[in-house]
């Protein structure tokens, strides 16, 4: 996976827009469509790879409801917690660099074998 940025905008009191890159593979033991947000702590699966990514949808959405509903001092607090770092250049937004495969892969207990695919996701 290359190194690119993950950014959340934030105008100190919501989340304008989130550009998160995910992870899908397919489970073969529980025979599940597995996608991950690493950069989130994020996970859900399906039957489908398009009810995996409606699952997460709604656990992204979630979270930024979350973040909108806690006030800037905790949005910046949790969003530390998980490794984003406050730009600043960019005041209204928060980045993080994407992790590689094998992190991932030891993060989420993702087995070897799986073959991961990378998907950009906006929000």
């Amino acid at each position: 996976m290359s190194q690119n940025i993950e950014i959340i905008k934030y105008n100190g009191k919501k989340v304008l827009e989130a550009n998160l890159s995910g992870l899908g593979y397919f489970d073969e033991i529980n025979n599940k469509h597995v996608l991950v947000i690493p950069s989130m702590m994020l996970a859900s699966s399906g039957s489908t790879e398009e009810e995996a990514r409606n699952f997460l949808t709604i656990q992204v959405e979630l979270l930024m409801s979350d973040f909108n509903k806690m006030g800037e001092s905790n949005f910046y607090a949790e969003i530390r917690e998980l490794g984003w770092e406050k730009n600043d250049f960019f005041k209204k937004r928060v980045e993080k660099s994407e992790m590689t495969f094998d992190d991932a892969k030891k993060m989420f207990n993702i087995p070897e074998k799986a073959e991961l695919k990378k998907m950009a996701m906006e929000f």
